[in-house]
């Protein structure tokens, strides 16, 4: 479960590149096949929390429900709380092009797609269609 806060809904390689190797290690097990990839909910070395999915056709731009487009270009979709990046407000208002920035005023509930079925990553009540 993720906590309140304002959270960044996106692909995390553009705001997460100082720990994306971790990142990379951890959904991804050297040695292991593809049925051994992980997706989910993740604490980073450093205590930050955030959620990561794998979409089900790989990169590209993928739609919400709430109206946003999400740019990937690296099979994965995540968050994390604005509260955890180095960044701006200049440099959040920039993130907007690229994916989400979305308030949640009480702790939410993160869940990957279905990859034989509907493709929809789930935030909260942010859905982000993975289909087409």
């Amino acid at each position: 479960m993720m906590k309140t806060g304002v959270y960044y809904i996106g692909d995390l390689c553009y705001v997460l590149g100082d720990v994306w190797d971790e990142i990379c290690d951890w959904m991804y097990p050297k040695g292991g096949s593809s049925d051994s990839w992980r997706q989910g909910e993740y604490e980073l070395s450093d205590g930050r929390r955030i959620a990561n999915y794998r979409t089900k056709w790989g990169d590209g731009v993928y739609k919400s429900n709430i109206d946003t487009d999400h740019m990937v270009d690296s099979g994965t979709i995540g968050c994390i709380d604005t509260s955890n990046l180095k960044l701006s407000i200049d440099e959040l208002i920039q993130l907007q092009k690229l994916g989400a920035l979305v308030e949640f005023r009480g702790n939410f509930l993160t869940h990957g797609c279905d990859y034989k079925n509907d493709g929809i990553i789930r935030f909260g009540h942010v859905e982000i269609s993975t289909e087409d």
